[in-house]
């Protein structure tokens, strides 16, 4: 008997292969690494591979980086606060990531994605290298000399949750820009000019931090209004400053479930780094 010849598939995907299909291909990678050689395989693949980048990249990153759609919504948030720096006007004081869910990011947005994605890992990197103390429930050294933050199994997670953190610092500094800057742009509109004076006297008065520098009663009263200067606003003032951000950061670690329940399995079965509490 005859062997079977493989079948000829190569032809229809290097020439003909619909776009459709190709596309949906490249987006079933499981890493860059693999996505990029399936790319150099043929003109076909190629020429599809360039049309549509950030609708490939996507999907793919999603499950190849950590947290990285935490890693997008930084970046859309910080570009809303860099817009609106530039044109000199206040960033939006109450947004949160799930107001800019859009179904498909661009190429741009993905490049400023990964790019506070390489930040956290230098950070990460940082901290793990740099000669810092470890917190009192791990004994010994420091990271420079000592043993890992974590059991070397679980540095791949350690790693990915510091990238996590920096995202979610990240979005909570973006979202509260616009409601740490709103008393110096209603400082411009009011109609004594020492409170006019305001925008120009704050970051004298941090630069220098001195006794001579500091902000008069009126200048003080004035910003009292607002509750990212008062420590003792009300729980109502608190709420519309902070209240938004605050959920949505409650809401996402408790939706972390799977951390969760494994620090949980952790304490339970006392192993790593649980077992310095006991």
């Amino acid at each position: 008997m005859a062997a079977l010849e493989p079948p000829r598939t190569g032809g229809f995907m290097a020439r003909s292969g619909p776009v459709e299909t190709v596309l949906r291909i490249l987006q079933c990678c499981h890493s860059t690494r693999d996505l990029l050689a399936l790319v150099s395989t043929c003109r076909h693949i190629c020429n599809v591979w360039r049309g549509n980048v950030a609708a490939v990249l996507w999907p793919v990153w999603l499950r190849e980086i950590p947290h990285f759609e935490d890693a997008l919504h930084a970046a859309r948030m910080t570009e809303l606060v860099v817009q609106a720096e530039r044109r000199g006007e206040l960033p939006p004081t109450r947004i949160t990531p799930d107001l800019l869910q859009r179904q498909q990011p661009t190429l741009s947005e993905l490049r400023a994605a990964f790019g506070l994605y390489r930040l956290s890992r230098t950070i990460a990197a940082c901290l793990y290298s740099q000669d810092l103390t470890y917190p009192d429930d791990r004994p010994g050294g420091d990271f420079g000399r000592g043993p890992p933050p974590e059991d070397p199994a679980r540095m791949p997670e350690w790693t990915a949750r510091v990238s996590h953190a920096v995202f979610r610092l990240l979005i909570v500094g973006a979202a509260l820009a616009g409601a740490y800057k709103e008393p110096l742009f209603k400082a411009l509109e009011h109609p004594d000019p020492e409170i006019r004076a305001l925008p120009q006297r704050v970051p004298q008065v941090a630069a220098q931090n001195t006794w001579e520098h500091k902000l008069g009663h009126k200048e003080m009263a004035f910003l009292l209004q607002f509750a990212v200067c008062d420590l003792d606003a009300t729980l109502e003032a608190q709420d519309a400053a902070f209240g938004s951000i605050a959920d949505w950061l409650l809401e996402s670690i408790l939706s972390d479930t799977e951390s969760r329940q494994a620090m949980a399995d952790r304490f339970e079965q006392r192993y790593g780094r649980s077992t310095f509490y006991i």
